[in-house]
């Protein structure tokens, strides 16, 4: 049960997430271990000090789907290298980012420059090693990085950079550079939603909205706040069948494609002693090579004010395909 984010009307919402495993050959096969509905977010680490693992999946509904990745990237055939690039393909959406070995800023002769990067095998892809985080030296404690509180090499000024440890994942357009505001936050994992741009479409929080709309949303709140992914990693619509590739995500494997399963769901809610036929949507997709898992979460919602006491159950039914056991009844959770 939760509530309408404008008209505080109540809801009815259910989250339905199914788990697929990534074979070898890049088939599915439905998970042994299904991951369960989340009410709340996940992160790494400390809420405070690291960055989000998954959002909760009981939002209100989308109007995009969020395409998540949670993954590592792999220099290939033992090449322990200095310089590595990570993407992923998937409906026309195409994305790439950079990845380099240990950097620190240094000053010589009053200008900036970075140490060689130092090589690696692996790297994981995480806004932690992205540029952002905090200005330690700033007199004033506010000075962060908004679009991602949690990374590294952020100063408010150039010549405070020195000693500072570079990012290590960036866009290829976007090099780190000493003035931050040529800088620019990568990665493939969940925006948080105090981050920009997220925080962005919260609307206007004065003393206006205080006196006239609390508790209730602003009027200028904007349902995108609920897109977690970064806004170059969401689609308007999947038909099922579409193929995915990744690029240096698993060791071993410079190129890695599956097709995302058919799947198709119908939701019936018994309340007030009559049956209402309800259609969902596909929310998320997280990708994660790690753990050779694909995770998709679809989402469903009923006007319920004043008759939440007489909602008795809801039925789900799934058909799905493309996958090898596609005959085995799909385990979903929900909520």
């Amino acid at each position: 049960m939760t509530q309408h984010f404008q008209t505080n009307r109540k809801m009815w919402m259910v989250a339905v997430k199914a788990t697929f495993d990534l074979q070898v050959d890049g088939s599915l096969s439905i998970s042994e271990n299904q991951m369960e509905v989340l009410d709340e977010p996940v992160y790494f680490g400390d809420e405070n000090e690291s960055s989000l693992q998954y959002e909760s999946d009981l939002v209100h509904p989308k109007e995009r789907i969020d395409v998540i990745l949670n993954a590592t990237g792999y220099q290939q055939n033992d090449e322990v290298g200095n310089g590595l690039i990570v993407g992923f393909v998937i409906s026309g959406l195409k994305k790439f980012l950079r990845i380099k070995g240990d950097r620190l800023w240094y000053r010589l002769l009053g200008i900036p420059f970075t140490t060689s990067p130092q090589t690696f095998k692996r790297q994981p892809i995480r806004y932690e090693y992205a540029y952002g985080g905090k200005d330690a030296k700033a007199k004033l404690a506010y000075h962060f990085d908004f679009r991602n509180t949690v990374g590294t090499g952020y100063s408010r000024r150039a010549f405070g950079v020195s000693g500072k440890r570079l990012p290590n994942i960036e866009y290829s357009k976007f090099p780190a550079k000493a003035r931050f505001k040529r800088n620019r936050p990568a990665g493939f994992g969940v925006i948080a939603p105090h981050w920009y741009p997220r925080n962005r479409y919260v609307g206007t929080i004065d003393e206006k909205w205080e006196q006239e709309r609390a508790p209730l949303l602003p009027d200028d709140f904007s349902p995108l706040y609920f897109q977690c992914a970064p806004e170059d990693q969401q689609l308007d619509f999947i038909d099922g069948g579409e193929e995915v590739i990744l690029y240096n995500l698993l060791p071993r494997k410079m190129e890695f494609s599956f097709k995302l399963p058919y799947l198709s769901f119908s939701f019936a809610t018994r309340i007030d002693n009559s049956v209402l036929n309800h259609p969902g949507a596909l929310q998320t997709i997280i990708i994660e090579p790690d753990d050779n898992r694909l995770i998709m979460v679809w989402l469903t919602k009923i006007d319920c004010h004043e008759k939440e006491n007489r909602i008795d159950k809801t039925w789900i039914e799934c058909k799905v395909s493309g996958v090898k056991d596609s005959a085995k009844p799909l385990d979903v959770y929900a909520n």
